[in-house]
C-alpha cells in the first residue's frame, strides 16, 4: 500500500500540486488536491481503459491547449448542429474544465464539461453515460455527450446555481445538514436499487446545494456496477483503491475489490453523518499515507460530542460490512427516527429550562410530555432519558414545596421506577 500511495504524493493540507505523471488523475478539483482533511485520489497508474472502451480521439496537441487557445466567444457542437455558445468558466480541475454555455436550440443555459487531459477519454465517456442513466431529482441530469468540430470531447448537463455543500457545511444547523444528508441518501438508494451502481466517493465536496434548496449528488466518475445489468463497470484490482481517505471504508482503503459493494457507500454516508455530528472527518493524518492507513484500519477520530446520532454513524461505519445497515433506506429510517427524537427532546429541554426558572407547572408538563414522546420514537435516546429523570425530580420537588403531596408522590414513584 505504501508504494502505491507514495506515487500519489503527500497532498493533504497542502496547495494543489502539479499533476503526477505516474498516477492517473481523477476528475474535478477534488483530484489529487487537498480537501479539508483528505485528498481524493485514484490509485491506478496510467489510464487502464476497459476492453470495450471507445478508440481514443486523434490529437496532435494536448486537448487543454486546444481549449485554451480557442477564440471567445466560440461555438461548438457535433455533426448535428452548432448548438452551444460558450460563456464563463465555472471551474477547472485535473481532468478538464466546466463552462457555462447557452444551448441555442432550446434557448437555455447549461454547464458543459470538457475533457482537458489526453488519455482519459474512456473514463470521461463512462462518467457522462452513467450520470445520464441516473435520472433522479437529486442527481444532475446530463443532456448531451459529443465531440466538437476540433475533436474536443465534452458533455452538457444542467447548470446548477448554488454552492458545494462543503462550503455551507459549518454554517448550517444540525437539522439542516441532516435534511441534506437524507436527500443524498435518496439519490444513492435510487442508484443502488434501480441500477446497481455505487458512487464510491460520497462526501460534502461532491454534493451541490442549489439556490432553491436543490440537493444534487455530483461526480460519478468512480461509479462501479454491482449487478449484471449495471451500466457501470465492475470494481477491478487496478482501481479498487479509489475515493477520499478521510471517508473511506476499510475495504476500499485496503483495495479488497471483492469486498467493495453497496455497504461501502453506506459507510461513506455514515462518515458524512459522523462529520455532521462531530465537525470532524472520521479518518485523519499528517499525510495521505497516514490518512489512508487510518481508513484501512478503521481508526476513527475521537468524538468529543455526546450525541445519540453518533451511534447511528458508528453502526454505518462498522468494520465488518455485515454489521452495517443492510441498505441505504434502513440507514435513512434510523437517521429520521433518531433526528426526530432529538429535535423533540431538544424542544422539551427548552420547556424544562423555562419551567426551572418560572416554576410553571404547564412548562413541566410540556417538558415531560415531549421527552416521553421522544423516547417513544427512539427508546435509546440517552439524552432524553437523562432529561426526563431531571424534569421529574425537579417537578416533584416543586410540587412538594407547594404542598401538592399527591402530585409529588406520583412523580417520585416515576423517578424510582
Amino acid at each position: 500500500m505504501s508504494s502505491i500511495v507514495g506515487e500519489i504524493g503527500k497532498t493533504m493540507r497542502q496547495p494543489r500540486p502539479a499533476p503526477n505523471p505516474g498516477a492517473a488523475v481523477l476528475d474535478d478539483d477534488a483530484l489529487l488536491t487537498a480537501t479539508r482533511l483528505g485528498a481524493s485520489f485514484f490509485a491506478d497508474c496510467g489510464d487502464a481503459a476497459p476492453d470495450d472502451a471507445p478508440e481514443e480521439l486523434p490529437n496532435d496537441a494536448p486537448l487543454a491547449d486546444k481549449i485554451a487557445s480557442a477564440p471567445r466567444p466560440r461555438r461548438f457542437g457535433n455533426a448535428a448542429a452548432d448548438d452551444y455558445q460558450s460563456g464563463e468558466i465555472l471551474g477547472e480541475g485535473g481532468m478538464g474544465r466546466v463552462e457555462e454555455a447557452r444551448q441555442t436550440a432550446l434557448d437555455r443555459v447549461v454547464a458543459v464539461k470538457w475533457l482537458a487531459q489526453c488519455g482519459g477519454e474512456a473514463r470521461f465517456r463512462r462518467e457522462a453515460k452513467i450520470t445520464g442513466v441516473l435520472e433522479h431529482p437529486n442527481i444532475v441530469p446530463v443532456y448531451d455527450l459529443g465531440v466538437d468540430g476540433k475533436g474536443n470531447l465534452y458533455y452538457a448537463m444542467r447548470r446548477v446555481y448554488g454552492t458545494p455543500w462543503v462550503k455551507a457545511f459549518d454554517d448550517q444547523s444540525l437539522p439542516e445538514n441532516i435534511d441534506i444528508l437524507l436527500a443524498v441518501c435518496d439519490a444513492v438508494a435510487y442508484a443502488h436499487e434501480k441500477w446497481g451502481v455505487i458512487h464510491r466517493d460520497l462526501k460534502p465536496e461532491n454534493v451541490m446545494l442549489g439556490d432553491y434548496h436543490e440537493v444534487l449528488v455530483v461526480d460519478w466518475g468512480l461509479a462501479a456496477g454491482m449487478t449484471k445489468n449495471s451500466p457501470a463497470p465492475r470494481v477491478t484490482y487496478a482501481d479498487a483503491i479509489a475515493g477520499t481517505p478521510a471517508y473511506m471504508a476499510p475495504e476500499m482503503a485496503n483495495g479488497y475489490e471483492h469486498k467493495i459493494g453497496f455497504h461501502s457507500d453506506i459507510y461513506l454516508l455514515g462518515a458524512i453523518l459522523f462529520e455532521i455530528v462531530t465537525g470532524e472527518q472520521p479518518h485523519t493524518g499528517g499525510s495521505v499515507t497516514e490518512c489512508l492507513q487510518a481508513a484501512a484500519e478503521n481508526k476513527i477520530v475521537e468524538a468529543w460530542v455526546d450525541s445519540p446520532l453518533l451511534k447511528t454513524a458508528r453502526r454505518a461505519m462498522a468494520t465488518a460490512p455485515e454489521e452495517r445497515f443492510a441498505s441505504v433506506k434502513e440507514l435513512q429510517a434510523a437517521i429520521r427516527r433518531h433526528s426526530e427524537s432529538i429535535i423533540i427532546s431538544t424542544r422539551a429541554r427548552q420547556h424544562l429550562t423555562r419551567a426551572g426558572k418560572s416554576g410553571d407547572y404547564c412548562a413541566y408538563f410540556r417538558a415531560i410530555g415531549g421527552l416521553l414522546a421522544a423516547l417513544e420514537i427512539w427508546d435509546d435516546n440517552d439524552d432524553a432519558k437523562k432529561a426526563l429523570a431531571l424534569a421529574t425530580q425537579q417537578f416533584a420537588a416543586l410540587a412538594r414545596q407547594n404542598g401538592d403531596e399527591n402530585l409529588a408522590g406520583r412523580l417520585e414513584e416515576r423517578v424510582e421506577s
